[in-house]
């Protein structure tokens, strides 16, 4: 997966027909037809444009007096899907959202549910009548992250952030601001366009990723031969996709800022590879770059926590501790270089880069 921020999908909402006749009431609805007018794959989370198959786009009233697109604040939700760079339509006639002369707040997010059922008002606990902003959520299944992967076999890359997983929110873009601001903080609007003032029916969402990534990467060093390591884990205090025991809700992510609720509180954890079931009993290095052991795989943002890094090597188990480990934002990449010495583990420190500045290198502490 290449390393970057930020996908960004102009979308195009235009009208079922290319003209209204005069006879035509401009309260007549309209087919929200989006087109992915162009995929920038220097800013995308997933290697090419194909591999964005779908995305979910959800309606909801701007007046919550309304109730235009369902009763407030459940609103209507359509799945798009495309092929190459084909146009998104719906992925069943079902699915087809079509706009009014009311205002509608467009959420969208990948990658998208199959049904309005896996959308909520946004409250851990059930429908609060006090909500006056309406916040979709939608679930995040607990093995969308899966912190003890089974490997076995042959293996030629230990990458475990793929596209399905790969979990965004859509929020307005607004290409007239410069490039750091065009990702706004909230979302587009939209109506049929027809009617006097109205907003129209073309807006522009960027995708915002919702998870970090947490990258181990372990080479051989001054070690006297070629080491078979058969095992790696990371430990530290973090949040998991995981909810509180006793409870009915779901972890969820608020299309409205990417943000998770329904987790379970900040525990120790581990991500734990186990190397053993490869062909050899483990993974061997040669020293050569390209025969490193690259680990990468998809966290929740984390606040800042110590972590201790163990690694076992020809049956030896090898351990650091870090004690000023940084916070873990969404959309970066948090990178752990770590070297087999014949004394012992080396730390070379953690590289912070941006998903689409690649080159954005920030080393910080070294053991």
């Amino acid at each position: 997966m290449k390393p970057y921020k930020y996908l960004l999908l102009p979308i195009l909402l235009f009208p079922f027909v290319t003209s209204c006749s005069k006879e035509e009431s401009i309260e007549g609805p309209v087919s929200l037809n989006p087109n992915v007018a162009g995929v920038s794959l220097t800013r995308a989370g997933i290697n090419t444009s194909s591999d964005l198959t779908a995305i979910g786009i959800y309606a909801v009233n701007y007046d919550k007096t309304q109730s235009t697109y369902g009763e407030w604040p459940k609103g209507t939700y359509g799945k798009y899907a495309h092929q190459n760079n084909d146009p998104f339509t719906p992925a069943s006639a079902d699915q087809t959202i079509w706009l009014n002369p009311e205002v509608a707040i467009i959420y969208s997010f990948h990658p998208a549910a199959d049904n309005t059922t896996s959308i909520s008002d946004g409250n851990a606990s059930p429908s609060d009548a006090s909500v006056t902003t309406p916040i979709p959520c939608i679930p995040i299944p607990e093995g969308t992250i899966v912190l003890a992967p089974t490997i076995s076999g042959t293996v030629s890359t230990f990458d475990f952030t793929t596209a399905e997983k790969d979990y965004m929110y859509g929020v307005k873009y607004d290409d007239s601001l410069p490039d750091n601001d065009k990702f706004t903080t909230t979302q587009p609007v939209a109506d049929n366009g027809r009617a006097a003032g109205s907003f129209g029916n073309q807006v522009s969402i960027g995708l915002k990723h919702a998870f970090s990534q947490i990258r181990l990467a372990i080479k051989k060093g001054n070690y006297p031969v070629n080491p078979i390591v058969s095992n790696v884990t990371y430990t530290r205090s973090m949040k998991i996709l995981a909810a509180p025991e006793n409870t009915n809700y779901a972890v969820k992510m608020q299309l409205t800022n990417g943000q998770f609720t329904g987790l379970a509180d900040v525990a120790e954890h581990a991500y734990e590879y186990d190397l053993s079931k490869l062909t050899n009993g483990g993974y061997q290095l040669t020293g050569d770059a390209s025969n490193d052991i690259i680990i990468t795989n998809y966290s929740l943002p984390n606040a800042t926590a110590p972590l201790t890094i163990s690694v076992t090597v020809d049956d030896k188990v090898m351990s650091i501790t870090y004690n000023d480990d940084p916070e873990w934002l969404p959309g970066k990449i948090y990178t752990y270089a770590i070297s087999i010495n014949g004394t012992g583990l080396k730390f070379s420190g953690v590289s912070i880069v941006d998903w689409n500045t690649p080159a954005d290198n920030n080393t910080s502490g070294t053991l």
